[in-house]
């Protein structure tokens, strides 16, 4: 499906972010780690409706000529329009214009979100065991990887 106008911008701290973060996600962050997010080492985005409402944001954590995509969350109202793919090539492009690579890690169970990385251009490049703690143990992470110089590109986000 086509994404709706919309709009990214940078992101700041703000009540809305939790509640977007509790409605997203079946594995929220707390408020605390949220927040924890909001310094000089990150750089977050948001992506608002034509009418200014908070549908979506993704946080990057910056370390050299690095970044890794901690958390992206969308809203469920507004799932199933693109805004996660435009919050990814939003990142990528950002990320190819300074030459950095992109990182991040997924649920091993979070198909959907592993098959968007994947046409985004991600590839699996190693496994994190244990790694997200459930309800009756530890689920394994998947480690992905994106660099504008690798053969699987998203090519729409140069």
């Amino acid at each position: 499906m086509a994404a709706d106008q919309s709009v990214i911008g940078p992101l700041g701290w703000s009540a809305a972010v939790c509640e977007l973060e509790q409605k997203a996600s079946p594995h929220p962050w707390s408020e605390a780690a949220l927040y924890s997010c909001f310094n000089d080492d990150y750089q977050n985005w948001a992506l608002r409706t034509s009418d200014g409402v908070l549908a979506g944001y993704i946080i990057t954590q910056q370390v050299a000529d690095e970044l890794t995509i901690m958390n992206i969350a969308v809203h469920p109202d507004y799932r199933r329009r693109g805004y996660a793919g435009q919050l990814i090539n939003w990142v990528q492009g950002m990320a190819a214009r300074e030459g950095y690579t992109l990182w991040l890690e997924v649920r091993r169970s979070n198909t959907p979100a592993i098959a968007l990385y994947q046409r985004t251009g991600f590839s699996e490049v190693g496994v994190r065991k244990g790694y997200y703690p459930t309800a009756t143990g530890a689920e394994d992470a998947l480690v992905m990887r994106w660099s504008s110089s690798s053969d699987n590109q998203c090519k729409t986000c140069l």
